[in-house]
C-alpha cells in the first residue's frame, strides 16, 4: 500500500475519512464499498488534501455501479468527498447561517 494517511472515526453518526493521495489506489474504493454496507452515501465524508484526489476518487466512485443505481451525479458529492478546507469552510458558513 502506498504511503498514505487514512483514519476513519464516527462523528455525530457519520464515518469520516481522511486521505493524503488517490492515485488510482483500490483500498479507499475497496474502503468506501464496504462503508456502503453499513451508511447511507450522505453519511459518508472522504477529505483530501487536494482538488485532484478528491476528484479523482469521485469520479472512481461514480462509476461504481451501486453508485449507477442510485443515480447520483457528481454535485452530490460536494462536500462529502472534497479537501479539508472546503469541508470546514461548508460548515463555517453554515454555522454562520444558522447564527
Amino acid at each position: 500500500m502506498p504511503k498514505m494517511f487514512f483514519k476513519i472515526f464516527t462523528s455525530y453518526n457519520r464515518k469520516i475519512s481522511f486521505y493524503d493521495s488517490f492515485k488510482k489506489n483500490p483500498y479507499l474504493i475497496d474502503k468506501y464499498k464496504e462503508l456502503l454496507k453499513n451508511y447511507e452515501p450522505e453519511k459518508i465524508i472522504m477529505l483530501s488534501h487536494t482538488n485532484v484526489a478528491a476528484d479523482e476518487l469521485k469520479d472512481a466512485i461514480l462509476d461504481l455501479p451501486e453508485m449507477k443505481e442510485r443515480g447520483l451525479r457528481k454535485k452530490f458529492f460536494k462536500y462529502k468527498i472534497c479537501t479539508i478546507h472546503s469541508f470546514c469552510k461548508s460548515k463555517l458558513l453554515k454555522k454562520e447561517l444558522r447564527t
